[in-house]
């Protein structure tokens, strides 16, 4: 399915934008198409996934340099979908950031394989920078 990943991701990951590709997941649509809305407010280009399953999809396809990730989801929840990614190595220029409002630890995030943690509802303000801050680290 994805026989071509490697050229796809590798032609990408040397791009070099001036703002990174953002995937925002969650199940709530709303929250999601919100924080996508206030995104390319910003000119970050962003994609929405409502569902593990999606987001991994699109993290193979699109390429995003930061996902993102509600750790509570139906089906897939953000544990699983960065274990997946995680255990790629075509990923490792991906930041992905766990997003919650239910009482998850910032080191549980860390532990799992998460790059930063976002409190629910979040500032723009912190949204925006810990965005730049982990994809120009990674740049």
């Amino acid at each position: 399915m994805y026989e071509n990943a490697s050229s796809l991701l590798c032609g990408v990951a040397e791009d070099r934008r001036n703002s990174p590709r953002v995937l925002v997941v969650d199940d709530n649509r709303d929250a999601a198409e919100m924080l996508s809305t206030i995104l390319e407010a910003e000119s970050i280009e962003a994609r929405v996934a409502y569902t593990g399953a999606h987001a991994l999809d699109l993290a193979w396809t699109w390429s995003p340099d930061v996902i993102l990730l509600d750790l509570a989801m139906p089906g897939l929840d953000g544990f699983d979908v960065v274990r997946r990614i995680r255990s790629e190595e075509l990923f490792d220029h991906v930041g992905v950031i766990a997003v919650s409002g239910r009482s998850y630890s910032p080191e549980q995030a860390r532990d799992a394989g998460f790059i930063d943690f976002i409190r629910k509802p979040g500032s723009r303000d912190m949204i925006i920078s810990a965005i730049y801050k982990h994809w120009h680290d990674r740049h």
